[in-house]
């Protein structure tokens, strides 16, 4: 039930800003393909109840990444960040910096080559604010980054 809620929660969160709606099914084939390359970041819920009904007390997802990863036709493994979706309340403090950084962190780890991500040409976020290296340069993330396999 929980990891239906999550689910859920990961839905409603990437749809805010999504041009095109994904189904149920697209968000399974990376996330049970590659639950190790998917990450989500938990917040304590508001007293009135978070996102996708969570309970008082309990952690509502406010930041994700799903990604997976696949030899690509020139021969080199490589990671592909899918989805990435922080909540308007949670920007600008280096969440989703974080989220790709773990993300791309397990890539290397899981042996890929490279890691890509595309965007709409529409985009108006900010610029990364990170460093060459991928270093978030500033900001403060609070709540936690947690890989979907400890789901």
């Amino acid at each position: 039930r929980g990891r239906a809620r999550r689910a859920q929660g990961i839905i409603d969160l990437i749809s805010v800003d999504l041009s095109e709606p994904y189904s149920i099914f697209t968000y399974r084939y990376f996330i049970n393909q590659w639950p190790q390359l998917c990450f989500v970041a938990l917040a304590p819920c508001a007293a009135e109840g978070g996102a996708a009904g969570e309970a008082p007390g309990g952690e509502e997802v406010v930041g994700v990444i799903v990604c997976k990863q696949d030899v690509h036709r020139s021969g080199r493994t490589r990671g592909y960040i899918a989805m990435l979706a922080v909540h308007h309340s949670m920007r600008k403090r280096g969440m989703g910096s974080r989220l790709v950084s773990s993300a791309v962190l397990a890539m290397r780890q899981g042996g890929c080559d490279e890691a890509v991500l595309e965007t709409e040409a529409t985009n108006i976020g900010e610029p990364p604010r990170c460093d060459p290296t991928h270093r978030p340069l500033s900001g403060t993330c609070p709540g936690r980054v947690r890989d979907m396999s400890e789901t």
